[in-house]
């Protein structure tokens, strides 16, 4: 991609259309090209501003850490996301929804590199940060339910993440009706897991 020379309002237009390119990239499992997209929104982000800040920024760390978490190249995803974190916090405070979604992809690369204890972490402060903001009933604070579902999960601690699961069910049948898309795929892969040990899951 080559940046024409533009004036200010048509760089921020330009770093959207990258930006908008990697979401529709990255939806179809495109990720060298999506990083390609979004490596271009952060260059002429970066040139606007003049330096590593501002909210639209760290947008794009963000999507960048991502990316890397999908090729499980997990060091440079890490590096992406603690300066997402470090800029979100700076611009927007540590409490903010964007600042809690930093916190969430930080939690499942713990995750995926087995530092459970960080992911427990991470997540409880996901989910802090959207209690407080948006209250109980609210499809990113069941999301936070269901990431400790999944930690738990990892951890083989089926009988914990099945009840984190739940939580995250109920909110979503409060908000969706009963039949959640998200709280059925949870629940059915528990059912697998519980049919393989010979057990049946509690009726809900």
């Amino acid at each position: 991609y080559k940046m024409k020379e533009k004036d200010l309002h048509d760089h921020i237009e330009l770093a959207k259309a990258f930006d908008n390119l990697g979401v529709v990239y990255w939806e179809n499992d495109q990720y060298d090209a999506a990083l390609e997209a979004f490596m271009e929104s952060y260059k002429i982000k970066k040139t606007y501003t003049g330096c590593d800040k501002g909210p639209e920024l760290a947008y794009t760390m963000n999507r960048l850490g991502r990316i890397y978490f999908h090729q499980r190249k997990y060091k440079t995803c890490k590096k992406w996301l603690m300066k997402a974190l470090e800029t979100f916090t700076e611009s927007v405070g540590e409490s903010h929804p964007s600042t809690a979604e930093v916190y969430l992809n930080l939690g499942s690369l713990s995750v995926m590199n087995e530092n459970f204890s960080d992911a427990a972490k991470y997540y409880k402060k996901f989910l802090d940060i959207n209690l407080k903001t948006y209250g109980e009933v609210h499809p990113t604070v069941s999301h936070a339910y269901y990431a400790f579902s999944w930690l738990n999960s990892m951890k083989d601690d089926n009988k914990t993440a099945l009840i984190y699961a739940q939580k995250g069910i109920e909110i979503e049948q409060k908000i969706y009706g009963q039949y959640s898309f998200m709280g059925g795929r949870f629940y059915f892969q528990f059912a697998l897991t519980y049919f393989e040990e010979g057990k049946y899951l509690p009726s809900m």
